[in-house]
């Protein structure tokens, strides 16, 4: 059965089959998409999510095939909007001789470290496999290594981050080798934050290298009933959510936005929490949350992200001392913020002292005043995000790549 999607209302609704008899003349891409392991929580929900979005929104037709390095199932229960989804391992090393096109979707999967830390998350699951035999399979699946070259010319790798890789990682010669040649030779390498777009060009990829993350390729909530804003949103988990006495001082700091913005209140957007029965149901919830509030005060990157695309400025609270040396380094949201012009809406938590939050609250309460500053962030977004997608979406139509070629 072709699946392909419809609309509904205006929205993504999700898989559905196709209305239109099968000796259509419109081609349909048969997509092999490669995702992070399919975790519940609501940032990497909307980051596959704006998979099925950006395919609606530019009517191509396409049967996905979602893989990840472990099976899973995202259900679409109790969503109006969003929907389900199941990843077939990659761990069988699946014949992507078959794909029109190949797309590596978001997050670090091509980072040195990210691997590391692969290696060490199979392993707690299944102790008797040895680590080289993992690190095998990730530079089989991750980065198509021993892949023909047809393969890595039909594979688009999107969305994803690699700024954490250091020397010792370019002086790895099986890594640097097997990225060199996917990003040389790949139909389209477009990288989330501008310092691995860098690192992008080094290893070969042509072009600007430079896009955003996937989760602003999202449809927007509809406005319809849309409520005036009337409160101050806020969600810490990461950065500061690690510490108490910095959650203490982030919550403090949110009070005074709040009494500054002269707000009635202030609400916690739990955007960490997990609905493992319900997920993208609770994400499309959060959404909706999200939209009733003036501003969002939080540390995680993609409730940030979330909040910016939907047309709710967004202050990120990050460390400024700290290392990357992981997927949940506080460099990403940084590297967000600069990219996107909007620095001003980042706060250093070095800075959250009860003497000093006083003067940050008054700050961040000035800039959200002159609504042209948000609105010059939200036009750096859009003009940034429609580059990329217009890259994506001609690489997803650029058709097979003829045989024997």
């Amino acid at each position: 059965m072709l699946l392909t999607l419809t609309r509904r209302s205006g929205r993504a609704s999700g898989w559905a089959e196709d209305p239109r008899p099968a000796s259509s003349p419109e081609t349909v891409v048969n997509l092999a998409a490669i995702c992070a392991l399919p975790k519940l929580n609501p940032g990497m929900l909307s980051v596959d999510a704006a998979l099925a979005a950006v395919l609606e929104r530019n009517d191509i037709r396409a049967n996905v095939h979602y893989f990840s390095l472990r099976p899973g199932h995202v259900s679409n229960a109790g969503s109006s909007r969003f929907g389900a989804r199941t990843y077939a391992a990659l761990a069988d090393s699946p014949d992507f001789d078959a794909f029109d096109a190949i797309l590596i979707w978001g997050d670090f999967l091509h980072a040195a470290a990210f691997h590391d830390d692969m290696v060490r998350h199979v392993q707690r699951a299944a102790p008797e496999l040895a680590a080289p035999h993992i690190k095998d399979r990730i530079y089989r699946n991750l980065l198509l290594e021993g892949a023909s070259e047809a393969t890595l010319r039909k594979t688009i790798c999107y969305g994803g981050s690699i700024y954490l890789n250091d020397a010792r990682d370019d002086w790895d010669e099986r890594y640097r080798s097997a990225v060199g040649r996917l990003y040389s030779t790949a139909r389209l390498v477009l990288k989330r934050d501008p310092l691995s777009a860098a690192f992008a060009q080094q290893y070969g990829a042509p072009g600007p290298a430079l896009a955003v993350d996937a989760a602003f390729l999202l449809d927007r909530m509809d406005d319809a009933g849309k409520e005036h804003p009337g409160m101050v949103g806020y969600s810490f988990g990461r950065g500061v959510g690690a510490s108490r006495l910095a959650t203490l001082q982030a919550r403090w700091f949110v009070h005074l936005c709040q009494r500054q913005a002269r707000l009635p209140k202030a609400v916690d957007l739990k955007w960490l929490e997990r609905d493992p029965d319900r997920p993208m149901a609770s994400l499309e919830a959060k959404l909706e949350l999200i939209r009733r509030c003036a501003f969002v005060v939080t540390d995680t990157y993609h409730c940030a992200i979330n909040a910016w695309r939907e047309g709710v400025p967004a202050v990120c609270i990050g460390y400024g001392t700290e290392a990357p040396k992981d997927p949940l380094s506080e460099k990403k949201k940084e590297l967000l913020y600069s990219m996107l012009n909007a620095r001003q809406f980042y706060v250093f938590a070095e800075n959250l002292t009860a003497s000093a939050a006083f003067g940050e609250a008054r700050r961040i309460v000035s800039l959200l005043g002159d609504g042209s500053l948000a609105a010059a962030v939200r036009k750096n977004i859009a003009v940034a995000t429609a580059r990329s997608e217009r890259l994506l979406v001609d690489a997803l139509r650029a058709g097979p790549v003829p045989s024997g070629s």
